[in-house]
């Protein structure tokens, strides 16, 4: 396991948030990796993909407050999207500060499409970024929810026509064709069936690498994830019923104006291809370019990782 670079912590508003930053520490271009959840540990994001952009750019990976190794003193009230926005103006004025790159990119996937699009709503901060990569991100949970109730009930058809699991399959796809409403209770279900397909890994045989080093060698750890945070906030955003059901960005996102790429599973079952075309079109005054990874579900950076990197390398080197 490569351990180069640089390691800190950021503090911000009762949360210690771990930054790692390795590649080229003297780029001009710099990008700062915005990971999913929320909970998700930011080290389980980096590999194959990672590693051939820390050739040329300097990457940021950074745990947010209640995921991997974050620590502090966090009060529940703190988990909102204007926080981790806030955080993440935290962690990027550090990283202007220390390294000073000349260009400043954001890196968004899943949960982190949502918290990127949120950061770059707002003028000020956008003025301070170069390009922003949405990756399978969310940004309208009224929007996507019935894209992710509509790929749910074509795989439970797939299943049945298979002979597999006929019973529960049928329940499932009845469930769907019923178009259940975004509420939080039914996110829940959905989450958890969702779970037993492939909307994640296209490839059954590509997973999270975790090994010995990853959990218990490396200073930002999913074992202090799964020991310290035990999902918190995951649970805290998806819980408030009245932001998660309302989180919708789509008619406010003409104001951000930065080049952008929106890199996607063909076959994303989590946040479906769909939202990508919701995306482009909500993105109606940026310059945008569209990626599509044929045989990728939701990570496509680690079931795709060349063509992946390759998709970034040239948008951020245009």
């Amino acid at each position: 396991m490569q351990t180069e670079g640089d390691w800190f912590v950021v503090r911000n508003d009762g949360a210690d948030l771990p930054v790692t930053v390795r590649g080229d520490l003297g780029a001009d271009t710099f990008v700062v990796w915005l990971a999913g959840g929320p909970g998700d540990p930011s080290v389980i994001d980096r590999g194959e993909a990672t590693d051939r952009l820390e050739e040329d750019l300097g990457m940021v990976y950074w745990d947010q407050r209640g995921a991997g190794s974050a620590g502090g003193n966090a009060k529940p009230e703190s988990f909102t999207i204007e926080q981790y926005v806030d955080d993440t103006e935290a962690v990027v004025d550090v990283i202007e500060e220390l390294y000073a790159p000349e260009r400043l990119f954001l890196l968004g996937h899943s949960w982190g499409g949502t918290l990127g699009t949120a950061y770059l709503l707002d003028a000020d901060r956008q003025a301070g970024i170069a390009g922003w990569i949405d990756v399978d991100g969310n940004h309208d949970n009224p929007l996507i929810f019935p894209m992710k109730i509509a790929w749910l009930g074509s795989y439970a058809e797939g299943q049945i026509a298979e002979g597999i699991d006929i019973a529960h399959w049928t329940e499932v796809r009845d469930w769907c064709a019923s178009e259940p409403p975004l509420t939080v209770d039914n996110w829940h279900e959905w989450n958890e069936v969702v779970e037993d397909t492939n909307a994640i890994f296209h490839d059954a045989d590509v997973g999270f690498d975790i090994g010995f080093d990853l959990l218990f060698l490396s200073p930002d750890s999913p074992l202090a994830y799964l020991a310290v945070n035990d999902g918190y906030a995951d649970a805290s955003m998806h819980t408030d019923a009245s932001s998660f059901e309302e989180l919708s960005f789509s008619d406010e996102m003409d104001a951000i104006t930065v080049p952008s790429l929106l890199v996607w599973g063909r076959h994303d079952g989590i946040v479906p291809i769909d939202a990508m075309d919701a995306a482009r079109t909500s993105l109606s005054n940026a310059d945008v370019t569209s990626v599509v990874l044929e045989n990728s579900a939701h990570e496509g950076f680690l079931e795709e990782p060349q063509p992946f990197a390759e998709a970034v390398l040239d948008f951020v080197q245009q």
